[in-house]
């Protein structure tokens, strides 16, 4: 919000925004809205997934073999996760993609 600790290094790009959903300003806060709150709780389990699953493709996964013109980077190439790991990051990746993907229908309604 305006005036808060991290408002300018941070926030100060999304000022136009707040004056215009006032979802996200002082009027819903002021009126104990809670759908804000309940938004950013369910935006915590969301990330943890999501690093979750960056975490175990990342630390368990194997890199596909070199494409044309050289390997690439080992943070963008393809990476194959197998067994149970590779199950749990599939999982973790479907779940967190459906919470995005429900959440952004919830939006849209």
């Amino acid at each position: 919000m305006p005036g808060g600790s991290l408002y300018w290094p941070i926030w100060v790009a999304y000022e136009p925004y707040t004056r215009t959903d006032y979802m996200y300003g002082w009027k819903a806060f002021s009126e104990k809205n809670g759908f804000t709150s309940a938004q950013g709780s369910m935006n915590v389990p969301e990330t943890l997934l999501y690093i979750s699953y960056l975490y175990l493709v990342h630390s368990q996964g194997t890199q596909l073999g070199a494409t044309r013109g050289g390997a690439k980077p080992a943070f963008i190439a393809q990476r194959y996760v197998g067994g149970k790991s590779g199950a749990l990051a599939t999982l973790f990746g479907f779940t967190a993609a459906v919470m995005t993907c429900s959440k952004t229908l919830l939006y849209g309604a």
